[in-house]
């Protein structure tokens, strides 16, 4: 076998994040050949929890990937980004523009691993399920101080597959997570933005009511303007009369004509009023579908 120098452990790296595990992953199949390990808190195959994996492409080149460890910020795999964006949203004030940015980003980190992973987590289980049928068909029996193959594949290869079923399991569950959290994002933002459609059609009924309140302003000056030119019309008319030779008062002549004017130019101005209100009975026909 091959001798080699002082290994360096140093140069070992501790996997924090998902891009650094895609690394390590395009390394190992790059390799062909790996050594691989499993880190537990018992010994014993039924009883013990994963605490990480070791992962060796090359002499000196290995790295570890904690996955059950209590203090993640210390090396632990950060698959529990959605808490965190969860508690922006659920904050006041928070950037909501940032957070769908940082979970767009996480989305797509996310289900670009699933993508990478997904066929290989199959095959392992596809695997675990040839072995053991192997394994059975071989009906083997205990012989005194010598392990079984059962015995000993428990010890090796089950928890390897443990991982590999962990990892699945943690990566779809933190999909769910961030399809949850764009889910309460998306609530926020159409909460606010039916507020801001709320205040804006309020604003618009303001603007509304203003505008009518102007228009019959605009409407009763409108009236006394035309009342005060048809008076005077009517005045000189009077004068001419007079100046003809006729016994009239022009005076009287305008005081009597300003009270039926004033009713007639106010009656007209509602009628054109409603008629402008009322619906087109041409448009009315053309929109009419046949039964």
């Amino acid at each position: 076998a091959p001798e080699h120098g002082a290994i360096d452990v140093s140069a070992y790296q501790c996997v924090r994040d998902l891009a650094a595990l895609d690394a390590w992953i395009a390394r190992a199949q790059a390799a062909g050949t790996i050594a691989f390990d499993t880190e537990t808190d018992a010994l014993g195959a039924t009883s013990a929890n994963l605490c990480g994996v070791s992962l060796a492409v090359a002499p000196g080149q290995a790295c570890y990937i904690p996955l059950g460890h209590a203090q993640e910020g210390e090396g632990g795999l950060q698959l529990d980004a959605p808490a965190d964006l969860t508690q922006g949203i659920a904050r006041d004030g928070s950037d909501d523009e940032a957070i769908l940015h940082e979970l767009t980003r996480l989305a797509a980190e996310v289900e670009s691993c699933v993508a990478a992973s997904e066929f290989r987590f199959g095959a392992c289980a596809a695997y675990r399920g040839l072995v053991v049928m192997r394994i059975a068909e071989l009906r083997e029996q205990r012989l005194a101080g010598i392990q079984t193959i059962d015995e000993f594949m428990a010890r090796r290869f089950s928890p390897a597959v443990a991982t590999v079923a962990s990892t699945s399991r943690r990566l779809h569950e933190l999909s769910d997570r961030v399809a949850q959290a764009c889910l309460l994002l998306s609530t926020r933002v159409g909460i606010a933005r039916e507020k801001q459609n709320q205040a804006l059609l309020e604003s618009m009924n303001r603007r509304a009511r203003l505008q009518l309140r102007l228009q019959e302003t605009v409407e009763g000056l409108s009236v006394a303007a035309i009342l005060y030119y048809v008076v005077g019309l009517i005045g000189y008319a009077a004068k001419a009369m007079k100046a003809g030779g006729l016994h009239v008062d022009p005076d009287l002549v305008v005081g009597i004509a300003i009270v039926p004017l004033a009713v007639l130019l106010v009656f007209s101005l509602r009628r054109a009023r409603r008629r402008i209100a009322e619906p087109d009975p041409g448009s009315a026909r053309d929109g009419r579908t046949p039964d």
